[in-house]
């Protein structure tokens, strides 16, 4: 039986405390046809030395830097590891998270007999520094998975799918490196539109470390300015990026947000910004 490639594609930053714990818990896969692209994203601390120690022990451990005349972040290191990546399946991850054992072995199996699948989704947990895991508490499942998934009835984090490469190929731009914040909920919402051949699973396949420098922790959703700047990036990417062809799906789903980020900018006198949400309604409604 055919036994499919995976890549495993991990950014990192400053994570030598942490990033041993996360590759152990992929050394310890059960599925072991797997490569680990790791992109360091220019670390200040050991977290480069550390990801070539793993690298001279196991040679499935691939450890790149993330080159000069890419952007800094997350989004250009996944980008660059999935240029570099030779999977026939993709799986992303982050660099301070853990898999359970049999995580790789359990979707491969799902994807592999769905042979008109693009990706599988799978839940995760969460973790704290004092050892206690908690159940996700989100369910995959809707009866309108584009309108949900939209307007954040449901939603599955970075981790959560295993994507067949060629699926991901049909895609010019991931992980857009223009933005700060949402990134992986643009591109996911970016698949979503493209109404993908997919099935979700309620197994609980990884744990998210919870803790104040976890990159899905670390931004204030209280400073409203920069909320609504981050929504308005949010949804002018995800149109210009779907080269307009899901207009209407996304006006007519998130049309009550958009036009309630518009309200919030003139109400606060955030003019320009309020101009710009006036743009972006008509040109999604026409």
């Amino acid at each position: 039986m055919h036994s499919p490639l995976v890549s495993i594609i991990i950014p990192v930053y400053n994570r030598s405390d942490l990033i041993s714990e996360t590759l152990d818990s992929i050394k310890a896969q059960t599925f072991t046809d797997w490569e680990c692209v790791l992109v360091d994203d220019h670390s200040t601390d050991d977290s480069f030395k550390v990801l070539e120690e793993y690298s001279k022990a196991d040679p499935r451990f691939r450890v790149y830097s993330r080159p000069n005349d890419r952007v800094k972040g997350g989004c250009a290191c996944r980008n660059f590891g999935f240029e570099q990546s030779k999977g026939e399946f993709i799986q992303y991850f982050d660099s301070d998270d853990l898999m359970l054992q049999n995580m790789i072995k359990e979707k491969v199996e799902l994807l592999s007999a769905g042979k008109e699948l693009d990706f599988v989704v799978t839940k995760m947990g969460k973790f704290f520094k004092n050892g206690a895991f908690l159940a996700p508490e989100y369910s995959l499942h809707s009866n309108n998975f584009i309108q949900d998934f939209l307007t954040y009835q449901i939603f599955f984090l970075t981790p959560g799918p295993l994507f067949k490469r060629n699926f991901l190929a049909k895609f010019p731009i991931h992980f857009s490196e223009k933005l700060e914040r949402r990134q992986e909920r643009e591109f996911y919402s970016r698949l979503i539109l493209s109404r993908p051949r997919f099935k979700v699973f309620d197994h609980v396949h990884c744990y998210r470390r919870m803790h104040e420098n976890s990159i899905q922790s670390n931004y204030d959703e209280g400073d409203l300015k920069k909320h609504l700047i981050s929504k308005f990036r949010f949804y002018d990417s995800l149109r210009s990026n779907s080269g307009g062809k899901f207009n209407q799906d996304i006006f007519k789903y998130c049309k009550p947000e958009i036009i309630m980020l518009w309200k919030k900018s003139l109400k606060n006198q955030f003019w320009g910004l309020a101009f710009s949400y006036s743009i972006m309604i008509l040109k999604l409604k026409f």
